[in-house]
């Protein structure tokens, strides 16, 4: 099974720890995003295996928003 990781952090070097530890495990990061906004245009544009949430993002709480992706 191919893994394709999705790092949804929107501070660089949380976001470049969390790269490196993924490159470690032989785990290529697919993409990363910084907000709420790019976190629903990734996902409607990409399929991903794995993703790696921050929860707090500045336009909003991800997990909200994987909420209303479950309910459509």
């Amino acid at each position: 099974m191919e893994v394709k990781v999705l790092v949804v952090e929107d501070h660089s070097i949380v976001k470049m720890g969390l790269t490196a530890i993924l490159n470690k495990l032989n785990v290529q990061k697919v993409a990363d995003v910084s907000t709420c906004a790019e976190l629903m245009t990734e996902l409607g544009n990409n399929e991903y295996t794995h993703l790696i949430l921050d929860i707090i993002l500045p336009d909003g709480n991800t997990l909200e928003y994987i909420e209303s992706i479950n309910e459509k």
